[in-house]
């Protein structure tokens, strides 16, 4: 599928112009895409008139797109897709009670966790057993359609892009996906049965119509788009199962959000599959870097999260191919020769405590081959960039033009 983001924007446009205020003509689109694909009624409903739409799958997507902008099938699917999707019916099975789940451990009364994996989430979203309920999400987005207020959940997709992308290389550390069993059954207002089961170490469900997604909304999501790119796809991960009333779920949600906060500097240093990490964790071990072990993430010289923040813009960032790993070492050769010879100039170097704004400076010197004299004059004369610039510790080209034509021209 090509440029879901771009697809995702035009059926939300169709929707509100062409179905929002035709509840007849919307029904008839759903029931065809029914009668051909035997995707939920309900359910594509809620996508046409774009309540859930960031939520469908591919084959969701493509029903829609063949039935209310069928011109543009080709501009978002391939031949192959279309090939498959053209046919393909999903029938919504017939839920089976009891559910039972085993192993699970009990670790409260309303609290249960067991080895899950994403073939087990994807069976739940296949028998529709998985809602979105908007109440109790971090964050929500309102939309004003057609003068009715309406909130729907925040979907940041570049997130669920790169923990798509990081489980499908196998780099994601599985953490725990929570689901919720609320109070009661929503079609009829009934209890949700369940009970635990201690002698064979089992959460038996007898009566639920969905599970709540209280946590792990953007990692089900990532897990969810892997498997319909590759029905063979699988991850485990550990999953926590609830019971609790909204209340609760509410105040486990602040709990979660309370966690140690880092600043996105520092968590971005922390992921040693990216390049710029892994050049600056080999540096600060070298035997023969004259600041080795003065990069760190507390008490170095260097800030770590700094320091790989503006190699990563400067050498990797605009390098679309995948990087060599003779590329790594000679950027880090570059690195270490750079820093000695700047160490050696001075020595008062050995002992500098490195600024945002220095490291700019002499990485960007490095990177353009400048000498250690020339480094040195541009730090020295540093007071003549605009340190506003600087203050939020992003690297960018703005700074670096700056430093250019004030430091080095």
């Amino acid at each position: 599928m090509k440029n879901r983001e771009y697809l995702i924007s035009l059926l939300k446009k169709i929707g509100i112009n062409e179905y929002a205020d035709n509840s007849a003509k919307a029904n008839n689109a759903v029931a065809n895409i029914y009668n051909k694909h035997a995707l939920d009624m309900p359910l594509m409903l809620k996508h046409l008139l774009h309540n859930t739409i960031n939520h469908a799958d591919d084959f969701e997507l493509y029903a829609l797109t063949e039935e209310i902008a069928n011109s543009h099938l080709k501009d978002f699917f391939t031949p192959e897709e279309i090939k498959v999707y053209s046919k393909m019916k999903r029938e919504k099975e017939v839920v089976e009670f009891p559910i039972i789940i085993k192993p699970a451990i009990k670790i409260s009364e309303d609290q249960y966790i067991f080895s899950g994996n994403a073939k087990w989430l994807f069976n739940l979203r296949e028998h529709q057993l998985l809602n979105y309920n908007v109440a109790t999400q971090r964050a929500t987005t309102h939309v004003v359609k057609k003068g009715e207020d309406i909130w729907q959940i925040t979907v940041y997709e570049e997130a669920v892009k790169k923990i798509k992308e990081s489980m499908e290389q196998g780099h994601y550390v599985p953490t725990t996906i929570t689901l919720n069993i609320p109070e009661f059954d929503r079609e009829n207002e009934e209890p949700n049965d369940f009970y635990y089961d201690e002698k064979n170490l089992s959460l038996v469900i007898n009566r639920i119509d969905a599970f709540d997604i209280l946590d792990g909304y953007h990692r089900y999501l990532a897990l969810c788009r892997a498997v319909d790119n590759n029905p063979d796809f699988d991850y485990p991960m550990e999953v926590r199962i609830v019971h609790f009333p909204e209340y609760k779920a509410k105040s486990f949600i602040y709990q979660e959000d309370q966690k140690t906060k880092m600043r996105k500097i520092d968590s971005n240093s922390m992921d040693m599959y990216k390049d710029a990490n892994y050049v600056t964790d080999r540096l600060n071990a070298s035997i023969t870097f004259d600041l080795q072990d003065e990069i760190s993430r507390s008490s170095g010289l260097i800030s770590f999260g700094e320091f790989a923040e503006i190699v990563d813009y400067l050498y990797f960032k605009k390098n679309k191919s995948q990087i060599t790993a003779k590329e790594r070492i000679l950027i880090q050769k570059a690195l270490e020769e750079g820093f000695n010879g700047l160490t050696y100039y001075d020595t008062d170097y050995l002992e500098h405590k490195y600024s945002f704004t220095d490291l700019c400076i002499i990485l960007y010197g490095i990177k353009n081959g400048k000498s250690s004299e020339e480094i040195d004059k541009a730090v020295q004369n540093q007071n003549k960039l605009d340190v506003k610039k600087f203050y939020n510790k992003k690297a960018r080209q703005p700074l670096f033009t700056e430093i250019n034509n004030k430091l080095y021209s």
